[in-house]
């Protein structure tokens, strides 16, 4: 397979995985802004929750609580990744995970959710996802999620 011009073997995933370079940061608000241009994105946000766009006032609620990630790449903001929890069930979260669409189809999204699962969070951890979302379904099932 190849990936970006590079020659894959799955093999090896820390390989790519190095390539993408991708890492997960704690929310703060210095990311906010490229975070709007994401989340204010009709494409992307349909696929999150109820596809509402998230505002700046949504965003800081968000800062400076736990399970809330920026997702670099090379040091640009690219997506963002959370555990949020899961209706009203004690043990287990779920994932809400959005990709810049520059960046998706890159391999970001499922990286993201397998350094999300090295924070060794004693939850369980749920991918939900509409039956029609094949995509995320996809990423889901790469970054090792059961359905």
């Amino acid at each position: 397979m190849i990936k970006n011009g590079i020659k894959y073997d799955k093999k090896d995933e820390k390989i790519y995985n190095e390539i993408v370079r991708v890492e997960l940061v704690q929310l703060a608000p210095r990311y906010i802004p490229e975070l709007l241009e994401i989340s204010m994105n009709p494409e992307v946000m349909k696929t999150v929750g109820k596809g509402d766009i998230w505002d700046k006032k949504k965003w800081m609620e968000k800062v400076y609580k736990p399970y809330n990630w920026v997702i670099l790449k090379k040091g640009a903001v690219v997506g963002y990744i959370a555990l949020h929890r899961f209706l009203n069930f004690n043990n287990a979260l779920q994932i809400p995970i959005f990709i810049h669409p520059y960046s998706s189809g890159m391999g970001i999204g499922s990286t993201a959710i397998k350094l999300l699962k090295e924070q060794k969070i004693n939850k369980f951890i749920l991918g939900v996802v509409s039956v029609d979302n094949k995509v995320s379904q996809k990423m889901l099932e790469k970054a090792g999620m059961i359905f």
